[in-house]
């Protein structure tokens, strides 16, 4: 993707390991139950226009998970939201020079027990990104 970018386009790729976490659910089924999670690697694309300084201090975030049930194999029950994520990538990669935001793409792991893929991601590394609600 980086090769395909716009030249006025940055795209970063990092990895981020969620050591540890609880995520205290209020409701739904296991409203009021705590869930422990441990070892989620999640992968996040960032695409930002190179000279767009305010691109730097606000993000726009689509996330989607790339993990399966624990107990079966197979490339994820959100294989289609994958897809379109990464093909909205190669596209803002290619437009974003004239976005006044920088856009993160989240591949996050932890999903089916309970959403702790996108919970690590907003408790532990969101205020990094500048990600704003």
């Amino acid at each position: 993707m980086k090769k395909m970018a716009h030249w006025e386009v940055d795209v970063q790729v990092d990895f981020f390991h969620a050591k540890s976490g609880a995520n205290s659910l209020v409701s739904g089924l296991f409203g009021g139950k705590t869930l422990i999670y441990s070892d989620l690697y999640h992968i996040i694309l960032r695409i930002l226009p190179k000279y767009a300084s305010e691109a730097e201090g606000s993000a726009i975030l689509v996330s989607s998970h790339i993990d399966t049930v624990f107990s079966t194999e197979g490339a994820g029950d959100c294989s289609s939201c994958v897809a379109v994520m990464l093909e909205l990538a190669r596209g803002v990669s290619q437009w974003a020079h004239g976005f006044n935001n920088s856009v993160i793409f989240l591949f996050n792991t932890g999903e089916e027990e309970g959403l702790n893929g996108a919970h690590s991601f907003i408790t532990q590394v969101c205020s990094i990104y500048d990600v704003s609600a």
